[in-house]
């Protein structure tokens, strides 16, 4: 949402980051995690992958989610996902939405915000 605010992955789901580095290295993904883009990459990666998610959508997924939570972009060097543009577009019109609303807390902003991203993907993974 903004990347004045860094938020942890934990606000999302409490998974260990040796998990997550074990798994990204485990399946060849060459992410180094010391700044929280890379972190949530490495995270939406996993949690992509845990909702049966193929690689070009968790690639595609992750660099979405550092994006428009961290407000910067991780490149995993996965292969293009077909429907990415649209799906930036969609996302930015939600960012300004949820940005909007100043009775919610930044922390239900960003859990709404990654939700809205998992939801888009799950749409076009089905």
């Amino acid at each position: 949402m903004s990347s004045q605010n860094i938020f942890d992955c934990n606000i999302i789901s409490e998974i260990d980051t040796d998990e997550i580095i074990d798994y990204l290295s485990g399946n060849k993904i060459d992410l180094i995690m010391t700044k929280p883009s890379a972190e949530w990459a490495g995270f939406a990666y996993y949690y992509g992958h845990d909702l049966g998610f193929d690689d070009k959508t968790c690639g595609s997924f992750a660099r979405m989610v550092s994006e428009f939570i961290t407000g910067e972009k991780c490149d995993l060097k996965t292969e293009e996902y077909e429907d990415e543009e649209r799906i930036e577009s969609v996302l930015s019109t939600e960012c300004e939405k949820f940005r909007e609303l100043k009775w919610i807390s930044e922390d239900t902003k960003v859990q709404l915000m990654f939700e809205c991203i998992a939801n888009l993907y799950s749409e076009c993974a089905n």
